[in-house]
């Protein structure tokens, strides 16, 4: 393990002698469900599929026309919303 003492802290609030402990689910955290999710839904909403494949080749066919910016963006939120949560030592929001 890294000898930081700081990086030890902010370790040993997730990794414990019990294993890994992941924090409470949060969407600002998790952007995946905002950035990724919720435009493929939109995208597929109406749509109707016959077999999994044919909803694979839709999703992959989305994910490829795709602009690169869309997922900057998606990265750039996710490393500001990090941030403000170590910032503020684990608080969601600001004392």
């Amino acid at each position: 393990m890294h000898k930081k003492l700081a990086y030890q802290k902010m370790c040993s609030r997730w990794y414990t002698r019990n294993g890994l402990e992941h924090p409470p689910y949060s969407p600002d955290l998790t952007p995946s469900d905002l950035y990724l999710f919720r435009p493929l839904k939109n995208h597929l909403a109406g749509c109707h599929f016959r077999t999994d494949a044919e909803v694979q080749e839709a999703i992959m066919k989305w994910l490829c026309d795709l602009n690169p910016d869309f997922f900057y963006a998606c990265f750039d939120r996710l490393v500001y919303q990090w941030h403000k949560y170590f910032n503020n030592h684990g608080d969601y929001a600001e004392k």
